[in-house]
C-alpha cells in the first residue's frame, strides 16, 4: 500500500501496498536524528541484519505527484496519479433513493459469536481508555466498512466533491475513511510534503517542501457532515523499505516527527470534527520475515513509542495499523511468532486495531494461502489484551492495474471472515466508486451489498470476425457483445490460447450500454505463410462472470513480413529522468511491459515525444509502423492520441509518409495495452525512421517501436 504517487503515484498504488511500482529514489538529508527529539531518544545506529524488502505497494497504481528532483509524474504536469482519472460533470450517478438492505436481509442471530480475543471490552493491564465503536450493523454477510484514500489523487477535490465521494461509500455500508498519510518525511524526519495546514518550523522541513491544498480540513468537514469516521495516517517515509526494523536512530526520527505532526492535527481539527476526526492510522507497513530476535525488539520499539505518543495527545483514538502478509517471505508460522514477540509487554492499547492487508491484490499470497497466514496472525493478535484483529480486503489486481473483479473480492472476504472482527478494503476510493469513473464496480458491489450475492449477468457469445489485411501481416479481429445487465466489463482476445488484447468498457463514459463493440489488430509478424491460426474471444462483466466463448480461424497468406528494426540503434526525445531507458535498447528489443507503468521496460514521455530509428541500411518495402503503448486515463497516462511516421536517407531530411488519429473514447480506456498501428499509402524505402506522438499534456509510456516492411 505504498504511495503510488511520487510527490517527491503511483502510486497509487497502490499493496495497500497497493501499487507494485518501486519507492522513489529521493535524495535525503542527514539521517541523524536531531538532538531536540522530545519524544523517543537514545536510539542506538545499529547493524543492518538482513532481511526481506518485499513491500505491498498501491496502487496498482501509478503514482501521481512528485517533485522535480526525481522526474517521476507530478501532478503540476498532468502525471500518473494515484486515483483513476475522473469523470465528466454528466457521470451518471446513483439515484438519491439508493436502497439499503432490505429489511429481510438476514442478520446473525442473538448467539452469533464473533472472532473472539478482540473485543475492545478487554482491558488489559495499561488500563487502556481508548474507546472504539462495535460498527456492527446487523448484516451477517461479510462486507467492507471502510476503505483507505492515498492523498495525491484527491488533494485537490473541494468540500462538495468530497461530500459526493464519501455518499457513494455511504450507500455501501462504508462509514470509516482511512487518510493513507498526511505528511511524508525524508529519513532523518525532515518534512518532505503536507496535506494540511501544519506549523512546522523552517529547519523541520527540506529545502523545496510541498505544501499542498489542506486535504485534511476538506476530508474532515466532509466526513462531519456525511457522518463517516477518519482514522488520519501520519507521516510516510519511502526509506522504510530499505532501513526497515535495522535502524534504531532512523525509527526514533520518525516517530518524533510522527507524533509532532499528529500533535498538530490533533490542536488543529480536532474540536472542530469531532465525530469525524476518530483515530489514527501507522503509516509504517510491516510484514512477516524470517525477522532476528533484534528487528523483533526494534519493531516492538517502534509500535510502542509511536504508540504512546498518540496515548499522551488523547487516550480514547484508537490506532490502526495495516501489515501485510506475505508467503514468499515466510510461513504462516514464522508470521505468528514474528508478531506474538513483537505484540509482547502492551505494545498496542485495548482498543487498538491489527488490520491486515490479504495482498491478494497485491500478488504477494495466492487467495488459497489466505486462510494459513490469518489464522496464525488471529492467534498472535490474541496474546495483545484487548487488540482487535480486522481485515484489509485488496481490491485490485495489481498486475492488470485494474479493478478485481467482484468474486474474487468477495471470497477475499470469506476466506478472512472467520478470524477478522470487520472489513476494510485498499481502496473503495481508488478502485471502486463512482466519483472516479468506477460506476460499473460500484454498481455491481452495491448490489451484493443489498443482497448478499454476487450478481450474475447474461452475456451473449460474441459475435466475432476477423478480417486479414496486407496480405496476411495483419489481422483485424471485431465483433460485438449484448448484455442486458449492463455489466460487461471487458472482451479478451486470444491467439493460439494467450491473451493478445483486451478492449475493456470499464469508464464512466462506458458504463450501462447494453451492447459492446471491439476492434483490435493483431500483427502476425514472422508467422510462415500457409500458418493456421486460432482465434477466441469471450467477454467479463464486473463480477468476474465469463460470456460463452466465441471462436473463428484464418490461414495467413503471402508471409508475415518481419520487423525491421529489431535490435537497431535509435534516439528518443521526450524520455523523463523517472522512467528511462535503462538499456538504450528498449525500444527494439523485442520485450513488452505488463500493464502497469512501474514495469521497467516502458518509458514514460512527455513533451513532444520523437523517436528516431537507424535500420542500418537503406530498406526497402516498408509498409506499416507500430508503437507499443500503455493506456490509461485511470493513472493520468493516455494512449497517443496522433501518430506520425517520417522517413529519410541521410537522417537529416526528413519526409511524412504515414499518420494517424485516434478516438477520445480509444484514448480513455483504462490500464490496457495497445499498439498504435500507422500504415503508408504505399510501401517505401529508408535508412532513418522518425515516429513523433502526442496528448493532450498527458503522459505516455511506450515499450516498442517497428517498422514492417516485406521481403
Amino acid at each position: 500500500m505504498m504511495k503510488k504517487w511520487l510527490a517527491v503515484l503511483l502510486a497509487l498504488m497502490l499493496c495497500l501496498g497497493v501499487c507494485a511500482c518501486a519507492p522513489a529514489d529521493r535524495e535525503e538529508e542527514s539521517s541523524s536524528v536531531t538532538e531536540n527529539s522530545s519524544v523517543v531518544s537514545g536510539g542506538e545506529e545499529e547493524e543492518s541484519e538482513t532481511g526481506s524488502s518485499v513491500h505491498n505497494e498501491v496502487s496498482s497504481l501509478p503514482e501521481q505527484e512528485e517533485n522535480s528532483e526525481t522526474g517521476k509524474p507530478s501532478e503540476g504536469t498532468g502525471k500518473p496519479s494515484e486515483g483513476t482519472s475522473k469523470p465528466s460533470e454528466g457521470t451518471s450517478k446513483p439515484s438519491e433513493g439508493t436502497s439499503k438492505p432490505s429489511e429481510g436481509t438476514s442478520k446473525p442471530s442473538e448467539g452469533t459469536s464473533k472472532p473472539s480475543g478482540s473485543s475492545p471490552e478487554t482491558p488489559d493491564s495499561s488500563e487502556s481508555k481508548v474507546v472504539v465503536d462495535s460498527f456492527d450493523d446487523g448484516i451477517s454477510y461479510p462486507h467492507v466498512i471502510g476503505s483507505f484514500m492515498q492523498p495525491g489523487a484527491f488533494e485537490s477535490y473541494s468540500k462538495s466533491r468530497m461530500v459526493q465521494h464519501l455518499q457513494h461509500m455511504k450507500d455501501v455500508g462504508i462509514e470509516i475513511l482511512i487518510l493513507q498519510w498526511s505528511f511524508t518525511t525524508d529519513a532523518s524526519g525532515k518534512v518532505t510534503e503536507t496535506f494540511y495546514d501544519h506549523s512546522f518550523a523552517a529547519n523541520e522541513k527540506t529545502k523545496g517542501c510541498l505544501e499542498y491544498n489542506d486535504l485534511v480540513k476538506t476530508i474532515l468537514s466532509a466526513a462531519e457532515e456525511v457522518g463517516v469516521k477518519v482514522f488520519l495516517g501520519l507521516n510516510e517515509n519511502g526509506d522504510w523499505w530499505s532501513k526497515g526494523l535495522n535502524d534504531k536512530n532512523y525509527l526514533t526520527a520518525q516517530t518524533n516527527v510522527g507524533v509532532k505532526g499528529a500533535k498538530q492535527l490533533y490542536d488543529t481539527y480536532k474540536a472542530k470534527y469531532p465525530n469525524a476526526f476518530y483515530g489514527w492510522y501507522f503509516v509504517f507497513e510491516y510484514y512477516n520475515f524470517n525477522a532476528t530476535q533484534k528487528q523483533i525488539d526494534n519493531g516492538a520499539y517502534f509500535l510502542k513509542s509511536f504508540r504512546d505518543g498518540l496515548y499522551a495527545i488523547d487516550p480514547t483514538m484508537p490506532m490502526m495499523l495495516s501489515p501485510f502478509v506475505s508467503s514468499g517471505n515466510s510461513s504462516a508460522a514464522t508470521a505468528e511468532k514474528m508478531w506474538k514477540g513483537m505484540l509482547a509487554n502492551n505494545t498496542l492499547k485495548a482498543g487498538d486495531i491489527f488490520c491486515c492487508q490479504d495482498a491478494v491484490g497485491a500478488g504477494h499470497i495466492n487467495i488459497n494461502q489466505l486462510d494459513s497466514y490469518f489464522k496464525a496472525l488471529k492467534a498472535a493478535v490474541d496474546t495483545a489484551p484487548g487488540v482487535r484483529f480486522w481485515a484489509n480486503t485488496e481490491d485490485f489486481t495489481l498486475s492488470e492495474g485494474a479493478t478485481a473483479p467482484l468474486d474474487r473480492f468477495v471470497e477475499q472476504m470469506k476466506i478472512a471472515d472467520k478470524y477478522v472482527e470487520h472489513h476494510v478494503t485498499f481502496a473503495y476510493s481508488h478502485y471502486q466508486n463512482p466519483d472516479v469513473g468506477k460506476v460499473g464496480y460500484h454498481e455491481a458491489y452495491k448490489k451484493y451489498y443489498e443482497t448478499g450475492k454476487v450478481p450474475v449477468s447474461n452475456m451473449t457469445k460474441p459475435n466475432f470476425k476477423v478480417t486479414v489485411q496486407s496480405g496476411g501481416m495483419f489481422v483485424e479481429l471485431s465483433g460485438t457483445v449484448s448484455n442486458a445487465d449492463k455489466m460487461v466489463q471487458k472482451i479478451v482476445v486470444e491467439k493460439d490460447g494467450k491473451v493478445i488484447n483486451t478492449a475493456h468498457f470499464d469508464s464512466a463514459q462506458q458504463y450501462g450500454a447494453t451492447s459492446y463493440s471491439f476492434d483490435l489488430l493483431d500483427s502476425n509478424l514472422g508467422v510462415k505463410a500457409g500458418t493456421k491460426v486460432n482465434y477466441t474471444a469471450y467477454a467479463v462483466d464486473y463480477c468476474g462472470n465469463k460470456s460463452p466463448v466465441a471462436s473463428t480461424s484464418v490461414t495467413i497468406e503471402g508471409g508475415g513480413g518481419y520487423n525491421a528494426a529489431a535490435g537497431k540503434s535509435y534516439t528518443t526525445v521526450g524520455v523523463q529522468d523517472g522512467y528511462p531507458d535503462e538499456s538504450g535498447k528498449g525500444l527494439t528489443d523485442g520485450l513488452y511491459g505488463e500493464p502497469t507503468f512501474a514495469d521497467k521496460a516502458w518509458l514514460g514521455y512527455l513533451g513532444k515525444p520523437e523517436i528516431v530509428i537507424d535500420l542500418g541500411t537503406k530498406t526497402d518495402n516498408i509498409s506499416a509502423f507500430m508503437l507499443s503503448v500503455l493506456g490509461g486515463g485511470d493513472a493520468g497516462i493516455l494512449a497517443p492520441a496522433t501518430v506520425t511516421v517520417l522517413v529519410s536517407d541521410d537522417g537529416v531530411n526528413f519526409t511524412e509518409v504515414a499518420s494517424a488519429s485516434y478516438t477520445k473514447e480509444e484514448d480513455t480506456k483504462s490500464a490496457i495495452l495497445f499498439q498504435r498501428y500507422v500504415f503508408a499509402s504505399k510501401p517505401v524505402s529508408a535508412r532513418y525512421v522518425k515516429i513523433t506522438f502526442t496528448t493532450a499534456g498527458s503522459w505516455m509510456f511506450v515499450d516498442e517501436a517497428q517498422v514492417i516492411a516485406s521481403k
